[in-house]
């Protein structure tokens, strides 16, 4: 399951990093069961994204970012990026 093996992946290449939360977006984040095993498989926080376009508002920011238009990146996410419905792993 990608929820289990992406945190692992990501802190192997990046021992620093240290995955706090997950945010999520489309279809599958309507599902409560389904946002429950993503906040339990890894053992992080499962925040739903309010805008509907997730994936493309996340590119946008990159591209932004990456064309110098958006001069801090950290912020201008806090800014575009509302967080939803949030579920906590069931165990830690």
């Amino acid at each position: 399951m990608e929820y289990g093996i992406y945190p692992q992946i990501l802190n192997t290449l990046c021992r620093d990093l240290g995955i706090s939360e997950i945010r999520i977006t489309g279809s599958g984040e309507k599902s409560r069961v389904w946002n429950q095993i993503k906040a339990d498989v890894p053992g992080v926080t499962v925040f739903q994204i309010k805008a509907s376009e997730g994936a493309p508002r996340g590119l946008a920011l990159l591209a932004g970012y990456a064309a110098g238009i958006l001069g801090d990146l950290d912020k201008a996410a806090e800014q575009w990026t509302k967080t939803g419905r949030k579920t906590t792993p069931a165990r830690k």
